[in-house]
């Protein structure tokens, strides 16, 4: 243990960005009797699904997992709770559990506020919020109204409690969202569907639909209450509203202890409601935590930073905490991408695998400020699109990826690369709507610049043109038809005069997208 203390210490070299305060979650509850009394008054309440109630149909379990994640959860009546900025301020996410507060407009757009300042909601609904199905109908509409008072407003709205069985559903493969990416299995009566505007910007995460059903019947859908016209339906849910995120599911079932049917530790249930909470709180991890890659329980593996435009990530494995030896940039990891975030910063994602034949495989995530100093004229400025620094085989020292405007990184560690000494270099690439803008004196200069198809296996599927000082130099570059094939180094030389400080490389694509690894500017 102590060993592993000074190993954290050692990463004291990672901005300021990655050192997160402690997440807070508020969960909101209701109040109603078995025949629909509100509140229950002398009356026992009915499946209010509580935090503190460790019963079949309390959610006990859902707060130890929310509080496993090193955040508070605290439970709130909704008749007693105001939401304003006071309220919402302290708090990242906000649970709507089985409610029946309609909440006021005043209240609704404090919500809207807090939730476009990069605040995240959950909602999910039942008949339960209306009494008991057997006493006030499956049909019974309270729950659905109060969750429809705020959803509707971000293209989504749930429908009336469907009952008919337990049934669980999947994601499409390969869906970049880190709650589904893996296709883990949520299981619930799906009594709530969500419907989903298909002209607004709310997305299925799960679709609820037979091509996704893992298990159960078929469910039909009683469109009773819902505003949208022609709905997708959904399992799970989810819009982007500012800075922040809402998501809704289903059903209930998937949030309590054990109750019939479903239950929180039924499938993939739990690991899905926790990678929700991680996304809604904006917490994908933080460079100084150590990842255990493990495969059991689907363990979350999609990383995600908040970083300084430019920012230099580096990924370092290793089968143990005890080790001094730490690799980088193994085949462990899936992707590294960049996007903008705003001005001043960016989104960067990285994905890591586990390995259910090695379970004891860690890894840890360094994000370093990246120089974007004018490098002094004499000497060659050599950048390595889309990855770190680098040397060459020839002993050019190539930055880290450093004087781009747009675009994304492609990182594909590990992969034999033809026609170099350099694999290494050729593995990573910046692509899409990209420039380089690199500062050096006025005059004139060699220009190399470093291509390899990394992704397509055919030609036509990537068309290109490269400018450099806004004069054509390759035009339809097709990677694949020219190198030829993926994985082959293509390099091309150039001569630019500068006049204004700035030597600028920009791309235009006909077919997906430009694609660069590298670039090395000497001064003739």
């Amino acid at each position: 243990m102590k060993r592993f203390l000074l190993m954290i210490q050692s990463l004291a070299v990672l901005t300021a960005a990655q050192t997160l305060s402690a997440k807070s979650v508020a969960y909101l509850h209701g109040d109603v009797a078995e025949d629909g009394t509100i509140p229950s008054g002398a009356a026992a309440a009915y499946d209010q699904m509580l935090l503190t109630d460790a019963g079949n149909t309390g959610c006990s379990q859902f707060k130890a997992m929310v509080e496993a994640e090193g955040y508070s959860i605290s439970q709130h009546y909704d008749q007693t709770t105001l939401l304003d900025a006071a309220f919402l301020a302290p708090l990242d996410v906000v649970v709507f559990g089985l409610h029946q507060k309609v909440w006021t407009a005043p209240e609704k757009a404090a919500l809207d506020d807090w939730i476009r300042a990069g605040g995240g909601i959950l909602m999910y609904s039942d008949s339960a919020a209306g009494g008991k199905y057997n006493v006030v109908g499956i049909k019974n509409p309270t729950g659905q109204t109060a969750v429809n008072n705020i959803l509707s407003a971000y293209g989504m709205e749930v429908a009336v409690d469907q009952g008919g069985g337990v049934r669980s559903y999947t994601s499409s493969p390969h869906s970049p969202n880190p709650i589904v990416w893996d296709q883990p299995v949520f299981e619930g009566e799906g009594v709530s569907p969500v419907a989903i505007d298909p002209s607004g910007n709310a997305q299925a995460l799960v679709p609820l639909d037979e091509a996704h059903k893992v298990s159960g019947s078929a469910l039909s859908i009683d469109t009773r209450g819902i505003a949208i016209s022609n709905p997708e339906w959904a399992v799970i849910a989810h819009c982007t509203v500012g800075r922040g995120n809402i998501v809704a599911i289903f059903d209930r079932q998937p949030m309590w202890n054990n109750g019939p049917g479903s239950d929180i530790n039924e499938e993939d249930n739990k690991e899905v409601l926790r990678r929700i909470v991680r996304f809604l709180a904006r917490d994908y991890g933080n460079s100084s935590e150590w990842l255990a890659l493990t495969c059991d329980g689907l363990e979350l593996t999609h990383r995600r930073w908040s970083t300084e435009r430019n920012s230099l990530i580096t990924v370092q494995h290793s089968t143990n905490l005890v080790t001094d030896v730490w690799e980088t940039h193994s085949n462990w990891v899936e992707s590294v991408s960049v996007a903008p975030e705003s001005a001043e910063t960016e989104l960067a994602t990285v994905r890591l695998l586990p390995d259910a034949t090695n379970p004891t495989r860690y890894a840890r995530i360094a994000i370093l400020p990246a120089t974007n100093a004018p490098p002094p004229a004499s000497t060659a400025v050599a950048i390595n699109c889309g990855g770190s620094a680098f040397t060459g085989s020839d002993g050019t020292a190539y930055l880290a990826d450093s004087f781009y405007t747009g675009g994304h990184t492609d990182a594909f560690p590990g992969n034999a690369v033809a026609n170099t000494d350099d694999d290494l270099l050729y593995n990573y690439a910046r692509s899409g709507h990209s420039a380089y803008n690199i500062p050096v004196d006025n005059g004139t200069y060699t220009v190399h610049l470093k291509f390899a198809e990394t992704y397509f296996s055919q030609a036509n599927k990537r068309i290109f043109d490269v400018f450099i000082e806004g004069s054509l130099v390759l035009e339809n570059l097709d990677l694949f038809a020219t190198a030829p094939g993926q994985w082959v180094a293509y390099d091309r030389t150039f001569t630019a005069t500068v006049s204004d400080g700035t030597l600028n490389i920009g791309f235009t694509a006909s077919t997906n997208n430009a694609l660069l690894n590298a670039i090395v500017v000497l001064r003739e």
